[in-house]
């Protein structure tokens, strides 16, 4: 996975500190900590890894967070085809990129596509969605199949 030019601002406790607060939000050592897990992280995270992570924090106070941290833009909630919510940084943070889904135990991880590929599949589903009567906003590709463990 690899950060934006803001992403890579704010790949460190200070700067990550600044954002919550320019957006209004009290910068918690816990929201801190879950921003962090996030911009180290090489995949998706469920939610078993904050708790693995957070272990003294409860759930619903994870989830609160999480769910704040969604609402001001930071994160984005990805569903996967074994029903676990994953979470991760929003585009502003992270290059352009899609997911590819274990079909049998739900794994996921990043992938990424050429440029060319992806603005070709960007103006093809815009002339798609205008055909519709819809405004283009972008799209999210999910490949599936089977992880080399299953």
């Amino acid at each position: 996975m690899r950060l934006t030019q803001l992403g890579n601002q704010m790949n460190d406790a200070h700067p990550i500190r600044e954002i919550l607060k320019a957006k209004h939000v009290r910068p918690t050592e816990l929201r801190v900590s879950m921003l962090s897990q996030l911009f180290s992280a090489e995949r998706p995270i469920l939610l078993s890894d904050f708790r693995e992570s957070f272990g003294e924090v409860p759930t619903s106070t994870l989830y609160r967070n999480l769910n704040l941290l969604e609402e001001f833009g930071f994160i984005e909630r990805l569903n996967g085809i074994s029903g676990g919510v994953r979470f991760e940084l929003t585009k502003a943070y992270l290059t352009p990129h899609h997911h590819i889904v274990c079909s049998i135990c739900g794994s996921m991880l990043d992938i990424q596509i050429s440029r060319d590929l992806e603005y070709g599949l960007s103006d093809a589903l815009r002339e798609c969605a205008g055909r519709l009567r819809y405004s283009y906003e972008s799209f999210q590709i999910n490949l599936v199949g089977r992880c080399l463990r299953c």
